[in-house]
């Protein structure tokens, strides 16, 4: 398990059934913010991004709910846990789907 697996695994509560509005807000408290973070960390070791520093990001979890429901979420954050603006999101959506991949394969 990688650094940022184990810290998110270990920062995230198990979901529990039934309304959960009061306590995602608490859970949510600094979370982008801490996810912006979790982000950098795990690149320390890409040569690519030496000194480097994460400026945004976006994030496609998949979801299954107890009767098998499939949900797909995004989310997206700057330095600070600020949500950018939703062209900035479609922008990194685009870029990450059509554009060439940084690879070392050609």
């Amino acid at each position: 398990m990688s650094p940022s697996s184990a810290w998110l695994a270990a920062s995230v509560p198990p979901l529990k059934s039934g309304p959960q509005k009061a306590d995602l807000s608490l859970r949510m408290s600094g979370g982008a913010e801490k996810l912006h973070d979790a982000i950098q960390v795990s690149q320390e070791d890409n040569g690519r991004l030496d000194s480097a520093v994460l400026v945004g990001w976006v994030v496609v979890a998949e979801w299954v709910g107890p009767d098998g429901t499939r949900t797909l979420t995004r989310m997206s954050g700057t330095p600070g846990g600020t949500v950018p603006p939703e062209w900035q999101t479609r922008g990194y959506l685009h870029e990450a789907l059509f554009g060439k991949w940084n690879t070392s394969e050609a």
